[in-house]
């Protein structure tokens, strides 16, 4: 039994639409894992960019604390730095 013209292009276009319907649940399967990953890493960020937030919030509130302690001890060191030069200048 041989085959036609007309039965051979419909073998051969059923076969290449098999193929193609194949890839593209393979590729709907791949772009679901991808965005499955997508959204888990998006979670992690989150956290990640709350925990940052907090820590930024942390800092800034022991900068805060620490500046009059900073302002004092310039203070200090000026006051320290004045009184050797004078004794400098006397002795």
């Amino acid at each position: 039994m041989s085959l036609t013209l007309n039965q051979f292009l419909f073998l051969v276009i059923t076969i290449a639409v098999v193929v193609a319907v194949t890839f593209l649940a393979l590729l709907i399967v791949q772009i679901r894992r991808t965005a499955r990953a997508g959204e888990e890493t998006l979670v992690e960020i989150k956290k990640l960019v709350r925990n940052l937030k907090e820590t930024d919030q942390k800092i800034n509130t022991k900068i805060d604390e620490l500046s009059p302690m900073l302002e004092a001890t310039k203070k200090t060191a000026v006051s320290i730095s004045e009184i050797a030069l004078f004794l400098t200048t006397r002795i």
